[in-house]
């Protein structure tokens, strides 16, 4: 099973719908060292959720083979109902109560869809860290500016 790190990046963090860029590196280290990197971006309409979500479900249909997918991103309410509320709301039918379907349903169903042949695993960061996470979705930025 191969072993990738998703560093998931938006440009907002605003729950008010209205334009969101996000972007994605999905990085593995092969035997030799070197690090695999494949890449994402776009904008939508929506809620930083709604970007979030976007970005991982986008990044998560790439993967045609097994692996441990660790998830890293700033939105620490994503990362928490991905461990604690995905399954049940699959096992639901993405209900979060007999009258109210979940927020972001289709986001949520790709996600869940693309989580059955891999393991995923939440690393929530912290706003401190967000340098961090930008520098791994835009490294060729980065490095020009060191």
């Amino acid at each position: 099973m191969y072993k990738v790190d998703l560093w998931v990046w938006t440009d907002s963090r605003s729950p008010k719908e209205d334009l969101k860029a996000y972007a994605y590196s999905i990085e593995m280290r092969r035997p030799s060292g070197e690090i695999y990197r494949k890449t994402g971006e776009d904008n939508i309409s929506g809620t930083w959720n709604k970007a979030t979500l976007t970005a991982i479900a986008n990044a998560l249909e790439r993967f045609s083979a097994n692996a441990e997918v660790t998830i890293h991103t700033e939105n620490r309410w994503v990362m928490n109902m991905m461990e604690h509320n995905l399954m049940v709301w699959e096992g639901a039918d993405f209900y979060k109560n007999p009258k109210e379907k979940v927020a972001n349903e289709a986001e949520w169903r790709r996600i869940a869809k693309a989580g059955h042949s891999l393991k995923l695993v939440c690393d929530p960061i912290g706003f401190d860290r967000s340098q961090e996470l930008y520098r791994h979705v835009y490294p060729e930025e980065t490095e020009s500016e060191s």
